[in-house]
């Protein structure tokens, strides 16, 4: 029940790059989301750079479904040239902005937009998501249990102190300039909406799911790209996450092991990729790079990914 308020009117953005192996989960996910709470009145794809089939399948979905709006950039700038030219786009204030690899529980929109509805804060928040979970599969490696220790670390600090990421609803007329001098789009978000004097808020009982890289190597990079990142926009920006301090975090992390929520054996494979990868990160933003644009990851979309 919404007590008689009208559905928040809600633009939707998928951030795509060949990403055809996952492209028709992701919009069927994104389509199945119906609540009383919110309704989807556009599916903004923007494609970037797709040397696939992607466009060619995006181009089948419009043909059923009026409201999927395709927007082709042939140069990759950066996933925040993308996000920014969405918001831009966007005929709405409120703006799900979702990577074009990750999709929502059948329910992940509706519990957003309950919980946003009956928060005491609900005209002060500027920017909120759901908790990030890796599919699960049968038989994972190492790499994939390292994995989901990551994602569970995160929802640890999240519950705290809220981390957003993979996919995230954003009140765009709540938000200051975005700076584009990095390339991490969900923490350049958070800034622009922080220093507008708006609230982040984390609601864990909606969930949206991610595919854990099966090669360790692929995970290594990830954890460095990410922490270079969040020191560049803590070095240039002045802005923290609230994953930047690991110190800080310990506590969270204690209690998130505490509740059984984090396996002290994954999590111990976790600080051993962490540390180095941190050490390195410290390297590359002193060497000037700014991870505008990176490497995916290619194995989270193979066969065997749990998307097709």
């Amino acid at each position: 029940m919404t007590d008689g308020l009208k559905p928040h009117q809600v633009s939707v953005g998928i951030f795509v790059h060949n990403e055809e192996s996952v492209i028709t989960k992701v919009l069927q996910s994104m389509l199945e989301q119906q609540s009383s709470y919110f309704q989807i009145s556009e599916i903004i794809v923007i494609a970037t750079d797709c040397t696939d089939r992607s466009i060619e399948l995006i181009k089948n979905h419009q043909k059923d479904d009026w409201r999927i709006q395709l927007i082709i950039e042939p140069k990759k700038l950066g996933k925040i040239f993308s996000v920014v030219h969405f918001l831009g786009e966007a005929s709405n204030d409120w703006c799900v902005i979702s990577s074009g690899d990750v999709y929502p529980e059948e329910n992940c929109l509706d519990v957003l937009f309950r919980e946003l509805n009956e928060d005491p804060d609900s005209m002060r928040i500027g920017m909120f998501g759901p908790r990030v979970v890796p599919t699960l599969e049968e038989e994972m490696n190492v790499t994939q249990r390292i994995n989901q220790e990551l994602w569970n670390v995160h929802h640890a600090i999240s519950v705290n102190s809220p981390k957003l990421g993979e996919l995230v609803v954003v009140n765009k007329s709540h938000l200051d300039e975005v700076k584009m001098n990095i390339g991490c789009d969900e923490v350049l978000l958070e800034e622009a909406i922080t220093r507008n004097r708006h609230l982040l808020k984390y609601y864990s009982n909606a969930t949206v799911f991610n595919f854990s890289p099966k090669r360790y190597s692929e995970l290594f990079s990830y954890v460095r790209r990410v922490r270079a990142q969040h020191i560049l926009v803590h070095n240039y920006n002045g802005y923290s996450t609230s994953s930047y301090s690991i110190v800080k975090n310990l506590r969270c992390i204690v209690s998130g092991i505490r509740k059984r929520e984090i396996k002290i054996i994954g999590f111990i494979g976790l600080a051993l990729t962490i540390i180095p990868a941190f050490s390195l990160a410290k390297i590359d933003t002193l060497a000037g790079r700014n991870y505008l644009n990176w490497n995916r990851s290619e194995s989270t979309r193979s066969k065997n990914s749990g998307l097709i």
